[in-house]
């Protein structure tokens, strides 16, 4: 009798939803209009994106538009970009000063693409970034105020690193010459703990007009307690930066237009409004949003104190018959289990004992 769980692979469910379709006549010109999208940061990373517009149902045939980028500062100093990916461009702002105008210009296509010389909004001022637990979650709850200049939006965005272990330590070892599951002696703990990054989460935007220019206790992110984050040391750094009322009003038209708060731009594109044109062409069509502005951080950091161990994988029990079979396919013996006539290997993927298969990295990486 084959003594293991039977394994059903199911295939992906496309959530179906009513939607119906609308693709509006645009113009040839319209359609291959340039798209800059900059998240240009004082003191900070900055980057930029060139793209064409399309519509939601459209391939971009045209490929990725070419061009130049360069953030110019009121006293004549140029900072160009550098191209780190076809579209993308990084520019380095970390030195730059806060006590001057910029503005970005693009060079493509045989034009010249500009915002207005922009004033920098101030930072926010963060008070407290601390955790709160309940019966079955962590947050990361964030305080902030307006800052100087007394805005009333907000964006926030986060990243996350944090210190876990694998389900499993490796107390079985595989010998496929003799098809053999032996116990082993002195388990080999290197890839047992791991370190995670997450990248940098897209912005969440605030509206907080109402609030007297004071945010308290927004929940920046959460977490099961059964999650690896609690194992041992986690740390979140935020990003909290100011908004003017018409990026606000440009960020969540768009987040409302693509459904999901990404560069995805509607087939009614005029209706959101942009801050860079055409200098060169004033008829020429333009899109997207440069913001140019400070940012502030904070950092908070947590233990495994709220750690609520979950449910480990599941191991199967296999006929020796099988061994091969499943090594080869990538599984190990893990840790013996229980059975009615006692106990045998119990069976899993890699990452229940590798945690470099589970996503980690044995170094502990830093912050962007």
């Amino acid at each position: 009798m084959i003594k293991r769980l039977l394994h059903i692979a199911l295939a992906a469910l496309l959530g179906v939803s009513c939607v119906y379709p609308f693709e509006a006549e645009l113009s040839e010109e319209t359609r291959m209009a340039l798209v800059v999208e900059g998240n240009i940061v004082i003191g900070g990373n900055s980057t930029v994106t060139l793209s064409t517009l399309r519509g939601v149902n459209q391939r971009n045939s045209s490929g990725t538009p070419s061009g130049e980028v360069f953030l110019e500062e009121e006293n004549g100093a140029i900072y160009p970009g550098t191209m780190t990916s076809p579209g993308q461009y990084s520019i380095a702002t970390k030195a730059i000063g806060p006590d001057s105008r910029y503005r970005l210009r693009v060079e493509s296509g045989g034009k010249t693409y500009s915002t207005d010389w922009t004033e920098l909004l101030s930072a926010p001022e963060i008070k407290t970034l601390k955790f709160f637990v309940d019966q079955n979650t962590v947050y990361a709850r964030l305080s902030f105020d307006a800052g100087d200049d007394g805005y009333n939006y907000a964006a926030v965005s986060f990243q996350e690193i944090w210190y876990f272990h694998t389900d499993y330590l490796q107390m079985l070892s595989y010998d496929p010459d003799n098809n053999s599951v032996a116990t082993v002696m002195h388990p080999n703990e290197t890839y047992h703990y791991c370190w995670h990054k997450t990248r940098i989460s897209n912005e969440s935007y605030i509206d907080y007009s109402h609030l007297g220019g004071q945010v308290r206790d927004y929940v920046v992110t959460s977490f099961p307690r059964s999650s690896n984050r609690n194992h041992g040391d986690y740390s979140i750094k935020v990003i909290v930066r100011n908004l003017t009322e018409q990026e606000y009003l440009y960020r969540k038209n768009l987040e409302n237009l693509s459904g999901t708060g990404t560069s995805l731009f509607s087939p009614e594109p005029g209706e959101v409004k942009s801050n860079i044109r055409c200098i060169s062409d004033e008829e020429t069509p333009v899109y997207g949003y440069v913001n140019i502005s400070r940012t502030r951080s904070k950092t908070a950091n947590v233990d495994g104190r709220y750690y609520s161990p979950g449910k480990l994988y599941s191991l199967m029990v296999l006929d020796p018959e099988e061994y091969f079979q499943f090594y080869s396919e990538g599984y190990v013996p893990v840790d013996l289990v229980f059975t009615e006539s006692g106990t045998e290997p119990g069976w899993g993927p890699t990452f229940c004992i590798n945690c470099v298969d589970a996503g980690g990295t044995l170094e502990k990486p830093q912050f962007d």
